[in-house]
C-alpha cells in the first residue's frame, strides 16, 4: 500500500449521475479511502482503515427553500445524532458515511425533481453552450472574411473552428440528450432517477469534459504561437494568467484555509501587477521598428525617413508576412505588405481576399505585368499596385504630403 495520506481526483459526474459517484466512494472505500471534501471539478480522499462504513450521497434542496439555513441546520443534526459522519456537500449534494448497522436510505423521487428543475443539467448544458458559442463564432469568422484572417493563428484557427469541431458537438450533443432525456423519463412517472453504472456515467462526462479540454487547449494553442511568431502581446497576457492558475492550483494543497486565501490573494495581486506592468514593457517583442536590411521590396521616398513601422507575422497558411510603413520629413508616406505563400490552393484564396479589399477602395484594372518581371499586376485608382511573383505576393502604396495618392511605378521599388 502507498504511504500517501490523501490524494485528489477529478469530479465530472453530471447532476442525475450522483448514484454512479456513490458507487465509486465505495469502490474507493473498499481500497482504504475515504472522501473528505469534493467540489465542483475535484474531490479529495484520506487513507482510512474503517472500510466498514457505508456511503451514501444525498440530495437536500431545502436549503434553497424559505428558511433555508433552519432546514439545512435540522438536516445535518438529524442525520448526525444517528451516527452519520459527514464527508462533503456541494449544491443539492451531501455526502454521508454511515455506520456498519445503518440502513442506506431510497432515494427521494421528490428531492430529485427538485434537483432537475433547479440545477437543469447545468453541467452538460454548460459546455454545450460553450462549444456552441464556438462554432458561432467560427461562423462568423467565416462570414465576415478578410485576408488578414489569413496571416496569423488565431485568424486561421477561428476560420477552422466550425470545420473541426462541429461533427464532435452534433455527435456529443445528441449523445448527451439522448442520456439526459432517458433519465428525466422515471422522474416524469414519479419514480426514483435510474442508477447508473460507473461506466456509462463516466463515458458521458469523459466525452463533454474531454471536448472542453480539447477546445481549451485548441484556443490556448494559437494564442501561444501567434505570441511566439508574430503578436508577442499574446504572450504578456497569457503568461500572468497561467502562472497565477498554476500557483493557485498548487496553493489547493495549503491545509490551513486562512494561510491558503492569503496566499491566494497575494498570488492573483502579484499577477495582476505583472499583467499590467507587460503591456507597458513588452520583453517579448521581437518585432522591429526598422526593416531588416536584406528587405528588397521598400518604396524609396526622396526625403529622409522620419519613422519607420515593420510587423512580421506567420500562420499556417502564409509562413512569412510582414507590413512595413514609412513616412518621410516631409510627411510623404510609403507602405508595402509582402506575403509568401507556397502552396498554390493557399495562394489563391488569399489573393482573392486581397483583390476584395483592394475593390473597396476603388476601381482595380489587371495590367501588364511584364514591365515588374511579375506573372500578373493590378492597379487601384488611388495608384497603389497588387503583384503576384511566383509564391509571392507584393503590394505597394504611397501617399504625398498632403495624404493624396501617388501611383507606384517599377522605379520607386529597389531591390
Amino acid at each position: 500500500m502507498s504511504d500517501k495520506k490523501t490524494k485528489r481526483c477529478f469530479y465530472g459526474y453530471f447532476p442525475f449521475d450522483y448514484k454512479a459517484f456513490e458507487q465509486e466512494l465505495r469502490e474507493q472505500l473498499a481500497a482504504g479511502w475515504m472522501l473528505s471534501a469534493f467540489n465542483r471539478f475535484s474531490v479529495v480522499y484520506t487513507r482510512t482503515e474503517n472500510t466498514s462504513l457505508t456511503p451514501f450521497v444525498d440530495v437536500f434542496t431545502g436549503a434553497y427553500e424559505s428558511d433555508g439555513e433552519k432546514k439545512l441546520s435540522a438536516y445535518r443534526k438529524k442525520r448526525k445524532n444517528k451516527g452519520w459522519i459527514p464527508a462533503g456537500e456541494m449544491d443539492f449534494f451531501y455526502v454521508w458515511y454511515l455506520p456498519e448497522e445503518e440502513t442506506v436510505p431510497e432515494s427521494d423521487p421528490e428531492a430529485e425533481r427538485n434537483l432537475n428543475q433547479r440545477m437543469v443539467w447545468s453541467k452538460e448544458l454548460s459546455v454545450l453552450g460553450i462549444a456552441a458559442a464556438i462554432l458561432v463564432l467560427g461562423l462568423v469568422a467565416a462570414w465576415k472574411l478578410t485576408y488578414t484572417d489569413f496571416l496569423t493563428f488565431t485568424g486561421v484557427g477561428s476560420l477552422s473552428m466550425f470545420p473541426l469541431f462541429i461533427i464532435p458537438c452534433v455527435v456529443i450533443a445528441t449523445l448527451v440528450f439522448r442520456d439526459v432525456a432517458a433519465a428525466k423519463k422515471p422522474m416524469q412517472e414519479g419514480l426514483p432517477l435510474a442508477v447508473p453504472t460507473v461506466r456509462d456515467a463516466r463515458r458521458r462526462y469523459r466525452l463533454i469534459w474531454g471536448l472542453a479540454l480539447v477546445i481549451a487547449v485548441y484556443i490556448a494553442l494559437l494564442f501561444i504561437l501567434d505570441g511566439l511568431f508574430g503578436y508577442s502581446r499574446y504572450l504578456t497576457l497569457l503568461l500572468p494568467v497561467v502562472v497565477a492558475a498554476l500557483a493557485v492550483w498548487g496553493l489547493q494543497k495549503v491545509q490551513d484555509r486562512r494561510t491558503r486565501r492569503l496566499m491566494t490573494f497575494m498570488v492573483v495581486a502579484v499577477c495582476g501587477v505583472l499583467l499590467f506592468g507587460l503591456q507597458a514593457v513588452n520583453p517579448f517583442d521581437m518585432n522591429r521598428a526598422v526593416a531588416p536590411e536584406d528587405m528588397s521590396v521598400v518604396l524609396t521616398l526622396d526625403e529622409k525617413p522620419a519613422s519607420t513601422a515593420y510587423r512580421q507575422t506567420v500562420s499556417p497558411m502564409v509562413p512569412e508576412h510582414y507590413t512595413y510603413t514609412q513616412t518621410g520629413e516631409g510627411k510623404k508616406s510609403a507602405q508595402n505588405e509582402y506575403f509568401r505563400i507556397p502552396a498554390d490552393f493557399c495562394r489563391r484564396i488569399v489573393l482573392g481576399e486581397v483583390l476584395d479589399a483592394l475593390e473597396t477602395t476603388g476601381e482595380v484594372e489587371e495590367r501588364d505585368a511584364s514591365a515588374w518581371d511579375a506573372e500578373r499586376l493590378w492597379q487601384a485608382a488611388d495608384g497603389s499596385v497588387l503583384i503576384l511573383r511566383g509564391s509571392e505576393i507584393f503590394f505597394y502604396k504611397a501617399t504625398d504630403a498632403e495624404g493624396n495618392a501617388v501611383a507606384i511605378e517599377p522605379a520607386d521599388v529597389i531591390g
